[in-house]
């Protein structure tokens, strides 16, 4: 007979844990039941790492509500965030290193020419509509609303950008998904990762 396990399982006891690692795996276990981001948590939990949920590098916990109580880093905690997928459509110039948005021209709500393919990150085609012969970049993505799309290229561009990354990111934000996260959330979990990384669009 097969036991169902689930992420939970593999967390050793908050108590057994000493210094600051146990005290960040403890913490990332509260972060995960306390419901601070709504009810994709559990189902998320079940599929994919505890890391997804938290970002604990350097020993270091970002929280949605930057708000969690007692010390648990060497450092300022930050709070968790990314920028929206209209501040990547109308910044160009502030996409990480990497991706191309393509040339644009027309204004925000035409489309580009070129730039960087969705396929090409994530494996699959978007689920957004274009006119005939437009390339469904990533760029373009971001110029269609509504789409699942619009989002998920959002967040692989915050997965990315150095300025939500490292011990102190620029920002004073911490992005808590990689961007392998992110891929594996749009290829598996397309709907639950969602309403996930939906949350996470908050710095201006």
């Amino acid at each position: 007979m097969t036991t169902e396990r689930s992420a939970f399982d593999d967390l050793p006891p908050a108590a057994s844990q000493g210094g600051h690692e146990g005290k960040a795996r403890a913490t990332r276990r509260r972060f995960l039941t306390s419901g601070l981001i709504g009810g994709s948590v559990g189902l998320l939990a079940e599929t994919h790492p505890i890391s997804s949920l938290a970002n604990t590098t350097n020993l270091r916990v970002c929280t949605y509500s930057g708000k969690l109580s007692g010390n648990l880093s060497q450092g300022p905690m930050n709070s968790c965030g990314g920028h929206s997928p209209g501040y990547y459509k109308e910044h160009t110039s502030h996409w990480p290193p990497g991706p191309s948005p393509g040339t644009c021209t027309g204004g925000g709500n035409s489309f580009c020419t070129s730039g960087t393919l969705f396929v090409t990150v994530f494996g699959t085609a978007p689920d957004a509509a274009f006119p005939a012969g437009t390339p469904a970049s990533l760029m373009n993505c971001l110029r269609t609303p509504g789409s699942a799309a619009f989002h998920y290229a959002a967040a692989y561009l915050n997965a990315i950008n150095p300025i939500f990354q490292g011990k102190n990111p620029s920002s004073g934000y911490d992005y808590p998904f990689t961007a392998a996260q992110i891929i594996s959330y749009w290829q598996k979990n397309r709907a639950a990762g969602l309403a996930l990384i939906t949350q996470f669009e908050n710095v201006p």
